[in-house]
């Protein structure tokens, strides 16, 4: 099973003792994870990956913590009214405005930074996953630098990209030399032109208007290989290219500093989803092998659709994804016309016999209904009046889909723990 944490652990970090060996090494044992994520289309759903991720993975929560000691200055006044502006925004930030002079001394040691005493300051709390986050950045409280976590333009231009189709953007995060930036354009922009051209969309993916009479014939199919929205399925890699030095995307930066990415250097991170990166992967030596396989995996059959088993860290986006794509409710019609009806589900009994008036979720697979809570984010709700035959017929492939995803990830596990045993050896 792909899981978050098998990439996660993988450090692309410049180090002293490291060096190019080092870098070499890891570039090959990411090859090998992805590898082993992206072969086990006979058991995966048929929408690719990074179109799972873009209609229906929820995205991870920011933390912009506002620690206010006067609140009389005119520059921290307008950054609070920044701030309160975009409380009603859709985008993935929760804010919080804390009056230090109103807290007790055990309240104090709540946030980080005090060590000083209290001053004026915004903090970023990055997601980690679970429902847990970290202190990512924390600098002044003022107007730009609340202004510099609500948008920028190469996260503006990742939106619109994102939302028109594009499968997935390369961003070549330049280092301070301009030749090897210049060469890393041209060998990236040649390699994804060559996965542009040999990678293709998995057979099997069915069509919101196919969707009625697909499972009338096939009442085993299964409800994740339906496209939810009318955004154009197709592969297509871009990048775009991101100095380091713009104050613009000064938080871009510190976001990319925590998959990684050193000051002064090349690196190369892909955005699929809804804002979704992959871990950063160092330029040089040019990895075309390792991009050509994340390229292979963002486009690969969906074998996991809970999007915490999968690897990854979200980008904080100004956006309301929802709305954007269009993401309607996929509805069934009833009769030989095929007329689209909405049912209502009654209410029912659960396990312990309490009256329950929860919406159904048969329709749902069992993993979308755990990423759904996961994630925090109301999903749109499926309903069908073929809902319980499609459920009856389709349990045995759910499980035998569960029984192949836990054999696939003893087997990753195992090829992953012999590779880092070789790095041992070979360091020792």
């Amino acid at each position: 099973m792909r899981t978050k944490e098998a990439i996660a652990r993988i450090s692309f970090s410049s180090t002293a003792s490291g060096g190019i060996r080092s870098r070499h090494f890891l570039c090959r044992l990411l090859f090998a994870v992805i590898l082993v994520l992206s072969v086990r289309s006979a058991i995966a759903c048929k929408l690719p990956v990074f179109r799972y991720a873009l209609e229906r993975w929820g995205v991870d929560q920011y933390r912009l913590v506002a620690l206010v000691s006067d609140p009389s200055q005119a520059s921290v006044r307008e950054a609070l009214e920044t701030l309160e502006e975009r409380r009603a925004s859709q985008w993935n930030a929760k804010i919080e405005i804390v009056n230090l002079n109103e807290m007790s001394e055990d309240q104090w040691w709540l946030f980080e930074g005090l060590d000083d005493g209290a001053k004026d300051q915004l903090q970023v709390y990055f997601p980690t996953g679970k429902g847990e986050d970290r202190l990512g950045w924390s600098g002044e409280l003022n107007t730009d630098s609340v202004k510099q976590w609500t948008s920028s333009p190469i996260r503006d231009s990742l939106v619109m990209d994102l939302a028109n189709g594009v499968s997935a953007v390369w961003l070549l995060v330049e280092g301070d030399d301009p030749a090897v930036n210049d060469q890393l354009e041209k060998d990236l922009r040649e390699t994804l032109e060559r996965a542009n051209r040999d990678i293709k969309i998995p057979e099997g993916v069915i069509a919101p208007d196919e969707a009625a009479k697909y499972f009338q014939e096939n009442p085993g199919a299964s409800m994740d290989d339906v496209l939810r929205c009318a955004v154009p399925l197709k592969v297509e890699f871009q990048m775009r290219r991101l100095s380091q030095k713009d104050k613009r995307e000064a938080a871009t930066i510190a976001i990319l500093r925590s998959l990684g990415v050193n000051e002064g250097e090349a690196w190369l991170v892909p955005v699929f989803g809804r804002g979704r990166m992959l871990d950063a992967i160092p330029a040089e030596p040019y990895p075309s092998d390792v991009i050509l396989k994340a390229c292979q995996y963002m486009v690969g059959e969906c074998s996991c659709t809970v999007k915490a088993q999968n690897p990854g860290v979200d980008l904080l986006l100004n956006v309301d994804w929802q709305q954007k794509l269009g993401v309607e409710e996929i509805v069934f019609g009833s009769g030989s016309t095929l007329a689209p009806e909405l049912l209502d589900v009654p209410a029912g009994k659960d396990s312990a016999g309490k009256d329950s008036t929860a919406p159904s979720t048969a329709a749902m697979s069992e993993d979308q209904a755990a990423d759904s809570e996961d994630s925090g984010q109301e999903e749109p709700v499926i309903k069908d009046e073929m809902t319980s035959s499609l459920s009856t017929d389709a349990l045995p492939v759910r499980q035998n889909r569960r029984t192949l995803i836990l054999a696939s990830f003893a087997v990753g596990f195992i090829l992953f723990g012999s590779a880092a045993l070789m790095y041992v050896k070979r360091e020792h």
